[in-house]
C-alpha cells in the first residue's frame, strides 16, 4: 500500500486481503500445511480513502479463521539497503476523509490489527506455522514508526464487527525489538516504542454531536453485527476494541 488515494466517484469498494495469494488474478489463496498464510499489509507513506461525492464507500477486510489481518508501516528490513521499487517513507498514515452526509463502511469479518513498527537493533521474529522467521534490521539506527489513522470530514466511518471479533490498535513495549510478550524479556522498556495513533478530527457542529441537528452523526462508530454484517446482532459473543501499548485514540481540534 503505497501513496494511494481512492475516491468514491471512481472506486467505491475496496477489498483488503490479509492472506497470501500467488498472483493478483488468483481466486484462491496459497495453502501450506492445510492452512492459509497470513501476510501483514505494509503502508509506505499516505493512504487516502476519500468520499466527497457520488456513492458511499465500502471496505471489506477479507481474512480467515487461521490468520488476522495486520496493517503496519513499511520498513526496508533487508540486511543491506537496496532502495527497491518503494523506498521507505518516514511515515505511515491512513486517512478516512468523509464529506457530510457520506459514509465509509468497513466490514470486518475476522480479527483486524493496526500495529506500529519498532525495528530495533535485534533480529525481529515472527512465528509462521510453528517456524520462527527472523527478519534482521538493516540499520541499528532505524527509528520506530507509528501507524497513524486519521478520521476527518463531517461524515461517518462505520466499522461493522462480525460476531466475537476484535479490532486492535497495537504497539510495542520495548525499543530493542518488536516484542512477543510471551517469548521475550524486556530489556529497554520505553514509551518511545512504536504504537498506533488514532486521531479523530472535530469538524462537526455542536448540534451534530448532541443529536439536535436534522442528521446527527456518530463520526466513528464500532458496531456489533451478525456475521453477514446485518444489524442487530443476535449473539452472546463479545466484540472488543483494544488499545495496546504506546497507542492512543484521541480527538484532534
Amino acid at each position: 500500500m503505497h501513496n494511494t488515494s481512492l475516491n468514491s466517484s471512481d472506486d467505491n469498494t475496496l477489498n483488503i486481503y490479509g492472506v497470501l495469494y500467488a498472483s493478483p488474478t488468483d481466486t484462491d489463496p496459497v495453502i501450506i500445511g492445510g492452512q492459509t498464510v497470513g501476510v501483514p499489509l505494509k503502508v509506505n507513506g499516505d493512504i487516502s480513502l476519500t468520499v466527497d461525492s457520488g456513492p458511499n464507500m465500502t471496505v471489506n477486510v477479507v481474512s480467515d479463521d487461521y490468520n488476522n489481518t495486520v496493517i503496519m508501516p513499511f520498513v526496508d528490513q533487508t540486511p543491506t539497503a537496496t532502495g527497491g521499487a518503494f523506498p521507505p517513507a518516514d511515515h505511515a498514515n491512513i486517512l478516512f476523509n468523509v464529506a457530510a452526509g457520506k459514509t465509509i463502511t468497513v466490514n470486518v469479518g475476522n480479527e483486524l490489527e493496526f500495529r506500529g513498527l519498532t525495528p530495533g537493533s535485534n533480529p525481529r521474529g515472527t512465528t509462521v506455522h510453528g517456524a520462527k522467521l527472523l527478519m534482521p534490521s538493516k540499520d541499528k539506527a532505524l527509528l520506530p514508526l507509528d501507524m497513524v489513522l486519521i478520521f476527518a470530514g463531517e461524515g461517518q466511518t462505520i466499522f461493522n464487527m462480525a460476531e466475537g471479533i476484535s479490532i486492535k490498535f497495537m504497539g510495542d513495549i520495548d525499543l530493542t525489538s518488536a516484542v512477543d510478550v510471551i517469548d521475550n524479556t524486556f530489556t529497554n522498556v520505553s514509551d518511545n516504542a512504536a504504537g498506533t495513533k488514532v486521531f479523530i478530527t472535530m469538524e462537526q457542529t455542536k448540534a451534530d454531536v448532541e443529536g439536535t441537528s436534522a442528521n446527527p452523526v456518530n463520526k466513528v462508530l464500532f458496531r456489533q453485527t451478525a456475521n453477514d454484517f446485518s444489524v442487530p446482532a443476535n449473539t452472546d459473543l463479545r466484540n472488543l476494541v483494544y488499545v495496546g501499548p504506546n497507542s492512543i485514540i484521541t480527538l484532534y481540534i
